[in-house]
């Protein structure tokens, strides 16, 4: 088992290299697995329930529209943006060109923040340092 050590930060760099000196560098490409597969996990939830990863619902609609649901007029946004690309030992994640929009606002448009945002809340954190433990221990 790896006991790592909650620590504050932008990244989860410490954690990275708790599992180098623990388990060399080659489990680094599947603690990046892992974490993408959790980050997607995250994101599908926060689409699901029209609410940031934390768990903050999303402001509602000026004009709501049939169905109600936030950010689905077509779904692309959503096929789109749950998508993880795990690249060596770095996740990246893929957000449509508008989806930047959606997720820090502008002045005409709330914030819609589906993607864990920097620095982490300590919930999500704790799922993906549990996603990352259990790819590097299987």
């Amino acid at each position: 088992m790896i006991a790592l050590t909650r620590t504050s930060g932008p990244s989860l760099d410490a954690i990275a290299r708790q599992i180098r000196l623990r388990h060399g560098p080659g489990v680094e490409m599947r603690a990046a697995r892992g974490a993408g597969a959790e980050v997607a996990a995250i994101e599908r939830q926060a689409f699901a329930a029209q609410s940031t990863p934390e768990g903050r619902p999303w402001a509602p609609l000026r004009q709501p529209r049939p169905g109600g649901r936030i950010l689905r007029r077509t779904g692309a946004l959503r096929r789109g943006a749950t998508t993880a690309i795990v690249w060596g030992d770095t996740v990246r994640l893929r957000v449509p060109a508008y989806g930047a929009f959606h997720l820090t606002g502008t002045s005409r448009m709330p914030a819609r923040p589906w993607q864990p945002m920097i620095p982490l809340a300590p919930l999500v954190r704790l799922r993906i340092e549990t996603a990352i433990r259990r790819a590097v221990e299987r």
